[in-house]
């Protein structure tokens, strides 16, 4: 698999063990520091959760396959790495300060609001939510592939315009608080200019430059939410 490969790699979370977060974390979490522990649910190889264990919080990271748990685990053994399912999380409620979901509810075809509502039970009052998933951006509308499914991977994705997000997040008890695209290049490349060239410094600083341009940020694939756990009442 991709990440049994990507785990070969010497230099695997070098730049994490600094503390270092992809310009769009840098920006959900610009003017918030987490009340608690953090849980990234569904963390892949867990870069996030690395990078916020190395500036100084207490991380869960959170996957269903057990295999890259054992490979997080053993790369980064200061992990708390955890095999689960985010549709049935075992952690008390209001476990957590900062949940982070990178990418994970868009596969669940018709359960984002139940797996939202889910994550909200664990959050700290207070606590923030923050939530990748693709965008509904201006191709997928005009062309109506806004449900694409690849029936030979039994792989589901599903992509939402930012007003649904923010309509899903209020039904789970969370207040949204901003949100913003990214990923305009990536969209270009994949289904526009496949030999657009996007690595190296250069790429990724012309990357932030055009994802932060309003002239394109309808053309973007991904969109991040920020959202908070309202404070609970005074009594």
């Amino acid at each position: 698999m991709w990440y049994s490969r990507l785990a070969q790699d010497d230099h695997l979370y070098s730049r994490e063990r600094s503390g270092h977060l992809p310009w769009q974390l840098r920006w959900a979490l610009a003017d918030l520091e987490p009340q608690g522990p953090v849980l990234e649910a569904g963390c892949g190889l867990a870069h996030f959760s690395v990078a916020m264990s190395h500036r100084g919080f207490e991380v869960v990271a959170l996957d269903w396959s057990s295999e890259l748990v054992e490979i997080v685990s053993a790369r980064a053994p200061e992990l708390k790495a955890t095999t689960g399912d985010v549709r049935n999380f075992d952690f008390p409620k209001e476990t957590f300060g900062l949940i982070y979901s990178p990418g994970v509810l868009e596969h669940f075809e018709g359960e984002v609001a139940s797996l939202l509502a889910n994550h909200a039970r664990l959050l700290r009052p207070g606590g923030t939510m923050v939530l990748t998933m693709p965008y509904l951006n201006r191709r997928l509308r005009t062309s109506g592939e806004s449900d694409p499914v690849f029936d030979e991977l039994d792989f589901y994705q599903y992509a939402f315009s930012s007003e649904e997000v923010d309509q899903l997040l209020r039904a789970a008890g969370l207040l949204p608080i901003r949100h913003r695209t990214y990923g305009v290049l990536g969209e270009l490349r994949n289904n526009h200019w496949p030999g657009l060239p996007l690595t190296g410094r250069v790429a990724s600083g012309a990357a932030r430059i055009i994802d932060a341009a309003t002239p394109f940020q309808d053309l973007a694939h991904s969109g991040i939410w920020v959202a908070q756990k309202p404070e609970a009442p005074d009594r």
